[in-house]
């Protein structure tokens, strides 16, 4: 867990490469999953694509539909599984209650907020779908945007 732009998947992907060393963990990134659904141009993607519009959270009741049918793969084939990027909000946490799931460990990642708004702002400006044409908000105040959103 921890706020935009702060490496959370790379050190997902780090340890769960780790421990695969001596077991079989995948990482699970919820970023991927939510990418995989607009590629499938479902009715979540489209929603969801709204969402990346202004560089805001997907609804939780799609996310969690999303993080449920996947961890439900990995357990049907008896994988171990690290999860990054979820939860990000109280009614994900619930839901994962819900689903009978009660993680034993969480790693949470502390930044600056000027740190956090930066690496977000580049990552806006890097974004080959980011044209300041069509958009209303320049990178900063998308950054800024998204640090209040993931306060609340």
């Amino acid at each position: 867990m921890g706020p935009p732009g702060s490496k959370r998947k790379e050190i997902a992907l780090s340890l769960a490469e780790y421990l695969s060393e001596n077991g079989n963990f995948t990482c699970i990134s919820v970023g991927d999953l939510i990418n995989k659904e607009i590629s499938k141009r479902s009715e979540f993607g489209k929603e969801i694509e709204e969402s990346r519009q202004t560089y805001s959270y997907v609804q939780d009741s799609i996310v969690i539909e999303l993080v449920r049918l996947q961890i439900q793969l990995m357990e049907n084939d008896q994988k171990s599984w690290i999860i990054e990027g979820f939860p990000r909000t109280e009614l994900q946490a619930l839901a994962l209650q819900k689903m009978g799931i009660f993680p034993d460990k969480f790693i949470l990642l502390n930044q600056e907020d000027d740190k956090i708004t930066q690496n977000v702002t580049e990552k806006v400006q890097n974004d080959g779908s980011f044209r300041r044409s069509e958009q209303q908000h320049s990178p900063e105040v998308l950054a800024e945007n998204a640090l209040q959103e993931y306060k609340l």
